[in-house]
């Protein structure tokens, strides 16, 4: 199973050798950049420590140790991350009950969906009660497993009481006990968490990388892989979460502006904006803008690396263009840097006529060159 995790091989192999040779750590601080698979990994190596079957590979994903793992139900297992404040007993009992709904939610969302985004209705964080838990939990003893685990997801989210509360636990951690820390801002870490956890670093995920995953995983063709790659920069989870988005409409929308603007067809232009008139979804607007910045691009990687053109099914388009414009790369770079305000207005959900017509009025802009 740990094989499926991509463009992280030093890494793998590193947790997999120290399984191998016995010599896992106690504390583990994993970090990189967002949706490169750390949390996955994590899940996964532990998994891998507790595998009763390893004949069939570690981890093999069909013993019982790892199904508990798989559904987060492992008595040995404890998961923590940023919450609103459930006023966390130290039995783990929620005594906040307004939040134990989304709580479950959440866990509930890991196991199905684990690359979707969850936003909890209040503002979020890892607070001192949860570490009192924690350590209640590893004061007792183990139950079935070879090493019990605990993982702390977004471990910068913790204050600074908490932070230092956790750092006894660090400092004397319980015999057979695998603590791993994931999370994308090791800066906002007290030092003294780092120091005491063995580092590991993940790197950021090529665009080849995401969009093998993708068409792995996902069955989507090869023009929605490499767009979707693109538009996440790296971020396989950011990239999946596209897919279950009507990104579709999206593209099929930019593509639309674009060949409206390279023949001034400005009376069609707001025939379609009226067509487009109810979507009003902000990840619409997202997907338009993001895939116009694709389309850029691509005039630019005609000419200079076609191997890195996207909108491989729109070639036409882009010769009819390169064919009649005298666009410099200067001036689509140019253009991109200027389409940053309008991502910034469609963030903060202006009317999104307004949005359409400045990305079209952009569009001519550089076809009148």
């Amino acid at each position: 199973m740990i094989n499926k995790i991509k463009g992280q091989d030093k890494v793998i192999t590193s947790l997999m050798r120290s399984i191998e040779n016995d010599k896992v750590g106690q504390s583990y601080l994993f970090y990189g950049p967002t949706g490169v698979g750390k949390l996955t990994t994590a899940f996964y190596f532990v998994m891998a420590i507790n595998c009763t079957n390893r004949d069939l590979g570690s981890p093999c994903g069909k013993c019982n140790s790892c199904r508990k793992f798989m559904k987060l139900s492992h008595p040995d297992l404890i998961y923590l991350f940023p919450t609103p404040n459930l006023k966390l007993s130290e039995d783990g009992e929620i005594k906040e009950t307004k939040y134990q709904k989304e709580f479950e939610t959440y866990i509930q969302q890991k196991i199905e969906t684990p690359w979707n985004d969850y936003v909890f209705s209040a503002s979020s964080e890892i607070r001192i009660g949860a570490i009192r838990w924690v350590q209640n939990r590893l004061s007792l003893s183990k139950n079935e497993a070879k090493k019990r685990i605990c993982i702390i997801e977004d471990a910068d989210r913790m204050n600074n009481n908490t932070a230092n509360a956790f750092l006894k636990t660090l400092e004397e951690p319980p015999e057979d006990t695998v603590i791993i820390l994931t999370t994308s801002k090791p800066n906002s870490l007290l030092p003294t968490i780092i120091s005491r956890c063995q580092r590991v670093a993940f790197n950021n995920l090529s665009n080849p990388t995401v969009e093998s995953i993708l068409r792995e995983n996902f069955n989507i063709d090869l023009v929605k892989a490499k767009s979707f790659a693109k538009i996440s920069y790296g971020n396989a989870e950011k990239a999946i979460q596209l897919i279950s988005q009507d990104t579709d409409s999206g593209r099929n929308i930019a593509l639309k502006l674009i060949q409206l603007a390279l023949d001034n067809q400005d009376l069609d232009f707001l025939s379609f904006l009226n067509e487009i008139k109810d979507v009003k979804q902000k990840k619409i607007l997202q997907s338009v803008h993001a895939n116009i910045v694709l389309f850029l691009m691509d005039l630019i990687y005609q000419r200079e690396n076609p191997s890195l053109v996207v909108n491989v099914d729109s070639l036409t388009l882009l010769d009819k263009i390169q064919a009649h414009k005298t666009i410099t790369s200067l001036d689509i770079y140019q253009l991109i840097d200027e389409s940053r305000e309008l991502q910034r207005m469609i963030e903060l959900n202006v009317y999104n006529n307004l949005i359409v017509t400045s990305l079209y009025n952009m569009l001519k802009k550089i076809m009148k060159k």
